[in-house]
């Protein structure tokens, strides 16, 4: 628990330096650690539903840890979104569903 505690700590403090720096550089900042905690409650992207759970909520792959080529996408999106937000662009999106997700038998 108090290891767990100690990753935490150094999470939040490691990305509260991140946005320092972000904010004293003029550039632009995704939370991404925000943004990843969204999926425990679920969101819609592009008409379908993802969350965090095991093998069927479809942002992360099988071990886990990581993100599904479609995971990985719905990032790209958000990371496209902050730049266009931030720098008056248009960067144009990309269709998630074109990325592979977890194929069942």
């Amino acid at each position: 628990t108090e290891e767990v505690q100690n990753v935490r700590t150094a999470t939040i403090a490691f990305n509260n330096y991140i946005a320092a720096e972000a904010n004293r550089y003029s550039l632009a900042l995704v939370d991404m650690y925000s943004y990843m905690g969204t999926l425990s409650s679920g969101l819609v992207y592009n008409g379908v539903k993802y969350n965090a759970t095991y093998v069927s909520g479809g942002a992360f792959s099988l071990d886990a840890v990581h993100l599904t080529p479609r995971g990985y996408a719905i990032v790209a999106n958000k990371i496209i979104e902050s730049i266009n937000s931030y720098y008056k662009s248009s960067v144009p999106y990309i269709d998630v569903n074109n990325y592979n997700g977890i194929s069942f038998p």
